[in-house]
């Protein structure tokens, strides 16, 4: 059986024959790395996939297997799906998608909530490693980022406005969302889509 991705990436995936998978699963999930079996108790094994994004499982015997993703490359999803594969003839090719974890930043005015031009901005990792460094010239910056928290730096506002020293911390989950850690603030909230907006006076 062969298994790939859509993207060069390094993935890694768990096997095992269906029966008694479902129960396993949610202790598979939580605790990352266990053993896969089949029904006799034999290790399949935990998988990587290699640099062109594919795993390979030579000598499987016909039946039905499952693929579960236990982690993904730092700027995309782990996928949640559990991975049904029938191995009923000598080659069996399966591929699975896994969409960019990404966060967007909106910047506003306070009274008009109209978005913003200019300005510059940074975000740096909790070890204080910049991710990005930006500016708004629509009012809006996308970004994709690995889970883990931040911190948003405004360095210079748009011109004419305050300078408030905006500076937040946020979190970003494994599925994309995002928590602002610091206390509340009116210049920075989450909307309900998960794009971050800041304000300026």
């Amino acid at each position: 059986m062969r298994y790939h991705t859509c993207d060069k990436h390094s993935y890694r995936y768990y096997i095992e024959e269906k029966e008694d998978f479902l129960k396993a699963l949610e202790e598979l999930i939580s605790k990352v790395l266990i053993s896969a079996t089949d029904k006799d108790g034999n290790t399949i094994g935990a998988l990587t996939t290699d640099a062109d994004g594919k795993i390979e499982i030579p000598n499987l015997k016909y039946g039905t297997y499952y693929l579960a993703e236990i982690s993904a490359p730092d700027n995309y999803i782990t996928s949640k799906e559990l991975i049904e594969v029938i191995v009923d003839k000598e080659v069996v090719n399966t591929t699975v998608e896994n969409a960019l974890r990404n966060i967007t930043i909106i910047k506003a005015d306070s009274v008009t909530k109209e978005v913003v031009t200019g300005g510059k901005y940074r975000i740096v990792d909790e070890e204080g490693n910049s991710v990005s460094e930006f500016t708004m010239e629509n009012g809006t910056y996308l970004l994709d980022i690995a889970k883990g928290k931040y911190t948003f730096i405004e360095v210079t506002p748009p011109k004419g406005y305050v300078d408030a020293n905006v500076t937040f911390d946020f979190e970003v989950s494994d599925e994309g969302n995002v928590t602002i850690t610091s206390s509340d603030d009116r210049h920075y909230y989450v909307s309900e889509n998960m794009a971050i907006t800041v304000v300026n006076d």
